[in-house]
């Protein structure tokens, strides 16, 4: 049970849907940092496919990744080589829940869960920024940008998150490849080394009144 939600959160298409390009778009316009911000801050609704790799000090793991928002509500869904075979979070603004093993989880933050079902603190709320391409507004941030004003490198609380490549989505540049270690000044007793890898498959944009599955 400790491993499967370890490889769930640090590792992190069925409805009227845009698909993502095979390529990076060079040739879409060059927007300012200012703006592009703006716009992916907009996006509230998506459903990813894609795998998590992910490394600790003890092994390395794959699994495959389903994460659909609508609003403030997200269902994520993890599945692979695993002896449970299926985990699944769901959250909103006023509770999250984990259902794994058949047993279920509840808390009023994900990372709280993590920390009181496992013991490790988890980047949870961090990734629904990152994911876009943004930094979580409600800490401090180190940025670089690349040549198309997107981001290029992150440090944010314990974690580096690099963005490897990008895809279009309709009229946006998302992340395709997402890598994320933990910074080595914060590793410690408490702080595991983890790394992970996240390749994205499949960007989608459903209509704003449909509900995951």
């Amino acid at each position: 049970m400790t491993k499967i939600i370890l490889v769930f959160f640090s590792a992190l298409t069925l409805i009227s849907c845009t698909t993502i390009s095979p390529v990076a778009p060079d040739d879409a316009p060059v927007r300012s940092w200012q703006q592009r911000q703006q716009d992916l801050a907009n996006i509230t609704s998506w459903e990813i496919n894609g795998r998590i790799f992910l490394r600790t000090k003890k092994e390395g793991q794959q699994l495959n990744l389903r994460w659909v928002r609508r609003g403030d509500h997200h269902q994520i869904d993890l599945s692979g080589p695993l002896s449970i075979g299926h985990v699944r979070l769901t959250r909103d603004l006023d509770s999250v829940k984990l259902v794994a093993d058949d047993k279920t989880y509840q808390a009023q933050d994900a990372e709280q869960l993590l920390a009181d079902v496992i013991g490790a603190r988890l980047p949870v709320n961090g990734l629904d920024y990152w994911i876009r391409g943004l930094p979580a507004p409600d800490a401090p941030s180190e940025q670089t940008l690349d040549f198309r004003n997107r981001l290029q490198q992150l440090r944010q609380s314990e974690w580096e998150i690099l963005y490897q490549s990008y895809t279009r989505v309709g009229e946006q540049e998302l992340p395709r490849v997402i890598f994320i270690k933990r910074i080595a000044s914060f590793m410690n007793t408490a702080a595991e080394d983890i790394e992970l890898r996240l390749a994205i498959s499949s960007w989608t944009q459903p209509k704003k009144d449909s509900q995951p599955d």
